[in-house]
């Protein structure tokens, strides 16, 4: 935690914790609160609020834990008065509002059996505000709907705006106005507004409009389906939807498995989900365990279990459409990126249920992963996997070119020449592992990518490739 001068000098204030995110001064500014946490945590796995007195010098004195342990996950701090903070903790296993006094008395202010909060990968996400009354603006609810809801403090009940967005990712508040990042099954995403003491007036300040008609769009159906050791794992399915065509025929079924792996899919629109339906797939998102949005007894499924659990889920969902008539079990396909890369692989290597996957610069061997990536991230895997090297023999087992002889499915694989992440050599392995096999394959690597594709024309060279090589496995002709 630095301090900035007016004359540019910088001044360290305190620099005893790893990672910090969410400074906030007090009303008077004679006090800071922050969330820090230290390796091997994650910040949903273990943070702590942290709050220190500001001398006249500019200096911390007296800093002490208000919340959060290694087993609490705590978040977006904010002050009401002198005395008093609210603050987003998932002590009772939901990410829920709650509020304490500096001298650590806390209480619940907003029970609720859904979450408060997202993990958080982005440090500038604020998911708690406050209006000039008190009232406290949040988001809360499940990836299949979420509301912005504007809450009493005092008697624990709040009201949940209109809207017809379906998701939200970030608010601020500006007097009595609220703004947010909104998306819905029509509309990716958007700034709307409310006033607060009118939640059920929207007004959309600026949208991303997708030039697609909505006829075309898909409208996800969430599902929850049984799963491996009677657990239960979430879904987004979209239909194939083209108004100019309809077909007697069960459609091929896209499996997509996001990436993070604690990250999570929704309904909310977009162009690749729907760039694939309109031309006559199904396409399910699974939320494996793992996935946050659901809890934090969902989220630590994957613990220890990364490369288990997200396998099974995804088998598991695959099994359940099948039943369902949902899926031809010959037209199943799977694709996914980074850590859904990596289930891809896994899924490959341990089952015979797809026809083909598409891998984008998945994880293909773990130790290299464990052994070189950024900070924020390099000691994820101990909670995921194991500590290493300890548990050597863990990263070997789980890591899917370990597994790489048992492939039997065609496969193309998108990569960056640039990735630190996932650098080319574990894509270029499995490449290698298909032509030693003789199995049919494609491999794409581009200059001036790293790890999530940006250029227009990667993207766009992706989907028509991506969609092409469909076409070849299952025996169909594509027109773009």
């Amino acid at each position: 935690v630095i301090a900035i001068g007016p004359d540019g000098e910088i001044r360290v204030l305190e620099n005893s914790s790893h990672f910090y995110a969410h400074l906030q001064l007090s009303p008077s500014g004679n006090q800071l609160a922050w969330i820090s946490w230290e390796h091997p945590q994650m910040p949903w796995d273990g943070t702590e609020l942290r709050v220190a007195q500001i001398d006249l010098s500019g200096k911390l004195q007296n800093m002490k834990v208000l919340a959060g342990s290694t087993t609490e996950a705590v978040n977006s701090p904010i002050w009401a008065d002198e005395d008093l903070l609210y603050f987003v903790t998932d002590r009772t296993g939901w990410w829920n509002v709650w509020a304490t006094s500096i001298n650590g008395e806390s209480r619940h202010v907003f029970k609720d059996d859904s979450e408060w909060a997202q993990p958080m990968w982005l440090v500038g996400t604020h998911l708690l505000r406050i209006l000039p009354d008190g009232r406290l603006v949040g988001i809360h609810g499940s990836p299949a709907n979420q509301y912005l809801a504007v809450g009493d403090p005092d008697s624990g009940l709040w009201v949940n705006c209109s809207s017809s967005m379906t998701n939200w990712s970030h608010l601020i508040v500006r007097q009595e106005t609220i703004f947010a990042i909104g998306g819905s099954p029509v509309v990716p995403m958007a700034i709307v507004e409310f006033e607060a003491n009118k939640p059920t007036n929207e007004k959309i300040v600026k949208q991303v409009s997708i030039p697609v008609q909505p006829e075309f769009l898909p409208i996800a159906e969430a599902l929850t389906l049984p799963s491996k050791n009677g657990r239960k794992v979430h879904a987004f399915l979209s239909r194939a939807t083209n108004p100019n065509f309809e077909s007697a025929e069960t459609p091929p079924l896209i499996v997509t498995v996001h990436g993070g792996p604690t990250a999570n899919t929704s309904g909310v629109v977009t162009l690749r989900r729907a760039f694939f339906t309109s031309r006559g797939f199904n396409v399910v998102d699974i939320d494996y365990g793992g996935s946050t949005g659901y809890g934090r007894e969902y989220r630590e499924v994957l613990k220890g279990n990364w490369g288990v659990v997200d396998t099974e889920d995804i088998l598991a969902v695959v099994a359940g459409l099948i039943a369902n008539g949902v899926a031809d079990p010959k037209k199943i396909l799977i694709r996914g990126g980074s850590a859904g890369g990596f289930a891809v692989l896994n899924g490959l290597v341990h089952s015979n249920v797809f026809a083909a996957g598409a891998n984008y610069y998945g994880v293909a061997e773990l130790i290299a992963l464990a052994e070189d990536t950024h900070d924020f991230e390099s000691r994820y895997l101990d909670s995921l996997v194991g500590p290493y090297p300890e548990r050597k023999d863990l990263y070997i087992k789980r890591s899917p070119l370990t597994h790489a002889d048992n492939l039997t499915s065609p496969l193309i694989i998108f990569q960056g020449a640039e990735d630190m992440i996932v650098p080319p050599s574990q894509s270029r392995a499995f490449r290698d592992v298909l032509i030693r096999k003789n199995i049919k394959y494609k491999y794409f690597e581009f200059d001036g990518e790293a790890h999530g594709f940006r250029q227009s024309t990667t993207i766009r060279t992706c989907a028509i490739e991506e969609l092409k090589f469909y076409g070849e496995v299952l025996g169909f002709e594509i027109e773009i």
